[in-house]
């Protein structure tokens, strides 16, 4: 059975069954999740409004708040917007890697 990854860096195909979609060597680099967005959107167009923002938050997370929704990236603003704008999604990121932080650097004393 073949299996689909997506990766935004560059990843070694390690099995014959293996597919991998990359943005690994474009400029801008579209991060895994902006990936997974615009490989699966078009599959039910129904639950657009329910699932961009995973599109955009893990963006942000990897690129940052300055991020440009411009070509050939797709356009986030509606969904940004929607999803209560971008300090919201700069809190939301903040929030998941201060547990990360917590365990790579121990407990503030």
């Amino acid at each position: 059975m073949m299996t689909l990854t997506d990766d935004f860096v560059f990843t070694h195909c390690m099995f014959s069954t293996l597919q991998v979609a990359s943005a690994y060597g474009h400029e801008p680099v579209a991060t895994t999740s902006l990936l997974a967005y615009v490989l699966c959107h078009d599959l039910h167009p129904s639950l657009e409004d329910k699932v961009n923002w995973l599109g955009v938050l893990g963006t942000f997370g990897d690129l940052g708040s300055g991020v440009k929704w411009q070509p050939p990236f797709p356009d986030m603003g509606s969904a940004i917007k929607q999803h209560g704008g971008k300090q919201k999604f700069s809190q939301a990121v903040s929030l998941i890697n201060a547990r990360e932080s917590r365990y790579k650097y121990g407990p503030v004393v």
